[in-house]
């Protein structure tokens, strides 16, 4: 009998060991690799129309998500998340009378991570100009649930983050831009890859112990899934970014601040430009 029940407790032991050496042999073998994302965004533009004529091909277009593609590059405990090769050049949407509405969606923008630093690189552009905006990164308080499912062939675990904070509101009202700070609240939830234990992913890098390969950002406003995962990279590639002016992120506003402006100026000449949210 004891002999017995040794024999089984050896055999526990062997399928175990077994599957740990299998386990880390996963890990080991996934320390760089390129994530091909889409990411569709609930357009956020017609709050900007008050007081425009009403075209309704162009309400229906403003009614389905906007589709984007974007690539992120990770390696040496760096990131790079930028626009896909294959990604679409930017909508224009049908005009509405002597109204020509075009779609700005921020695709060009670079973000850059490295993790041992814990600080971010941003290239973002506004207005047809680029600069460069470097912080440190937000940590969020995630809560890992119990709950899995399977993307791309990878085991992943729900987590979930619950963000409130100021975001500035801009309405355009019979002509006029119309601003104010708002209580903001972002509902996050976020699926990683257990068996890729790289902090990188969308919107959220450092963040959880495993790549995100899908985040859902205040119930599908914003979705972004991972629909292609490769260990081939090109790590000479993930580097920080250079093209643009060094601002800080008041800078930044201001420049914001300014376009939106003109947008003012172009929609009395007729034209008016649309931002999805995130």
């Amino acid at each position: 009998m004891y002999n017995f029940d040794k024999t089984q407790h050896m055999k526990k032991y062997v399928f175990s060991t077994a599957l740990l050496i299998s386990a880390f042999s996963s890990i080991a073998q996934m320390k760089q690799g390129r994530v091909l994302y889409e990411r569709q965004v609930k357009m956020q533009g017609r709050l900007l129309l008050q007081g425009a004529p009403e075209n309704p091909e162009v309400a229906k277009i403003l009614s389905q998500p906007r589709i984007d593609r974007f690539e992120l590059l990770f390696g040496n405990n760096q990131s790079i998340w930028q626009k896909a090769d294959d990604e679409m050049p930017p909508e224009e949407l049908p005009s509405s009378g002597p109204i020509r509405i075009s779609f700005m969606g921020g695709t060009d923008d670079i973000t850059f991570v490295d993790i041992n630093s814990g600080k971010r690189t941003d290239q973002v552009e506004v207005g047809g100009k680029k600069f460069i905006v470097e912080e440190d990164i937000k940590q969020l308080n995630w809560k890992i649930s119990d709950e899995t499912k399977n993307i791309l062939g990878h085991p992943c675990r729900k987590a979930t983050a619950e963000t409130i904070g100021k975001r500035p509101r801009t309405q355009m009202i019979n002509g006029e831009i119309k601003k104010e700070e708002v209580t903001d609240t972002t509902y996050s939830t976020a699926w990683f890859a257990t068996d890729i234990p790289v902090f990188a992913g969308p919107m959220y890098p450092k963040q959880l112990p495993g790549l995100i390969l899908e985040l859902d950002l205040n119930n599908g406003r914003t979705l972004y899934k991972a629909i292609e995962l490769t260990e081939k990279t090109e790590v000479a590639k993930i580097k920080v970014p250079q093209k643009g002016k060094k601002v800080t992120i008041q800078e930044l506003q201001k420049e914001r601040d300014a376009l939106m402006q003109q947008m003012q100026q172009n929609f009395k000449g007729g034209n008016i430009t649309i931002r999805g949210g995130s």
